[in-house]
């Protein structure tokens, strides 16, 4: 989720030199998973980085950007071109523009 490993890692790729690398030391820990699974509607309708709830984000983070990494971010970019041309023809299929 929001500034956790996946998109930190993304970041790590597209744009390095805006991640505050020395902001995530100072992340106090891990957020309450129960208190995010709670938020969560449906895997593509999540919102838990927008609530100001403590339990959720230490400074705005819920995730574990600690384990982020650039390489972590290339073998997601390489999954997700890897898998979205069976989706765009999916929804060109059903008449998406």
């Amino acid at each position: 989720i929001h500034g956790g490993m996946i998109e930190t890692s993304l970041m790590l790729v597209f744009a390095p030199e805006l991640v505050r690398k020395d902001r995530i030391t100072s992340l106090s820990g891990d957020p309450d998973r129960k208190a995010i699974e709670l938020s969560i509607l449906d895997l593509g309708v999540t919102w838990p980085w927008s609530s100001g709830d403590a339990r959720l984000a230490d400074q705005g983070i819920t995730g574990d950007a600690h384990a982020a990494s650039a390489a972590f971010g290339e073998k997601t970019i390489t999954r997700l071109l890897e898998n979205v041309r069976p989706v765009l023809q999916r929804l060109k299929e059903r008449g998406g523009r």
